[in-house]
């Protein structure tokens, strides 16, 4: 094969989802001019952060690669307690904004990169930023503002979000997923329900080798909270019990099984679920909040009740 053959290949597979074999052909062929480039951002949609290579950096020329070392700044500043530093902020903020407004065009960026710059602001509790980097004709944004606007509170505008999914990305899994959470959170069960089934179908008919695709716990995680908000606690635990050693949990699912074992009074149970959620995920909001909330009380106690 030549090399203007293999760079038409090396397009094609990045430009069709295959990311996995796109990387392997780069690879094989650094001599092929956009071979280093198309590696790291098959680096980024394969969310191999750890393995990027020097062009990930604030100064690179390659947009995607800036967003992928501003979203490892903010990852590194919120080790420890899960959020950013106060006093780090306004730099994020800046950085942020520099990055959006002076050079950088929103069509330069790969849909990965716009949903983890998404996701920079919300960490930033920026919603309106967020939500505007969201464009709804590409699945994975599309999926990332549904889940904005559920995180906001503004339920209706998820729903809304959610009719461009049967129109557009009826094909993507983790579009018709997002589109579920919408549905249940404006009282839609049987719609949600409907939904997941659809994300399931999805997904089975497409290639394996297409990456960045709902795993098992999301699906479990999903039907459960369907469950939960229609009142099923014992209905939800089975689905969150199926796949709760699952290596991708991460520790949400925890979370919704410590809520419903108190909700179906299994106290042991809660408090065993809860024991191995602090151990396993102390930034979790679950976690986080429950200290929050047992300190104001000790505090309140020592204080009044003497």
């Amino acid at each position: 094969m030549n090399a203007n053959d293999l760079s038409k290949a090396i397009s094609e597979r990045f430009t069709t989802g295959y990311y996995s074999r796109c990387l392997e052909l780069c690879n094989n062929n650094p001599r092929i001019s956009t071979s280093e480039l198309i590696a790291q951002r098959c680096k980024i949609c394969l969310k191999q952060f750890s393995d990027m290579t020097v062009l990930c950096s604030l100064d690179s020329d390659d947009p995607n690669s800036r967003a992928i070392a501003l979203s490892k700044q903010i990852a590194e500043l919120r080790k420890g307690t899960g959020k950013i530093p106060l006093e780090h902020k306004e730099m994020l903020f800046q950085s942020l904004n520099d990055f959006m407004y002076h050079g950088s065009s929103q069509e330069e960026l790969l849909p990965e990169s716009l949903t983890l710059l998404a996701d920079a602001y919300l960490q930033l509790e920026d919603h309106k930023s967020a939500i505007k980097l969201c464009s709804k004709s590409n699945a994975q944004t599309c999926a990332m503002g549904m889940y904005i606007h559920l995180r906001m509170n503004t339920y209706s505008m998820a729903l809304e979000i959610s009719k461009s999914v049967a129109l557009q990305h009826n094909n993507s899994p983790t579009c018709l997923l997002a589109s579920a959470y919408a549905n249940f959170s404006n009282g839609k069960w049987c719609e949600g329900f409907d939904l997941i089934s659809s994300a399931e179908r999805a997904l089975d008919a497409l290639d394996p080798m297409i990456v960045q695709q709902p795993d098992s716990v999301c699906f479990a995680t999903a039907k459960a909270i369907g469950y939960m908000g229609m009142g099923d606690w014992q209905l939800a635990l089975e689905h969150l019990e199926q796949v709760k050693n699952d290596p991708c949990n991460d520790g949400n699912l925890l979370a919704n099984m410590v809520t419903c074992y108190w909700n179906l009074n299994n106290e042991e149970g809660a408090q065993k679920t809860y024991k191995l959620l602090e151990e396993s995920y102390p930034n979790n909001t679950l976690v986080v909040d429950t200290k929050f909330i047992t300190q104001c009380v000790e505090e309140f106690e020592a204080k009044y009740c003497k």
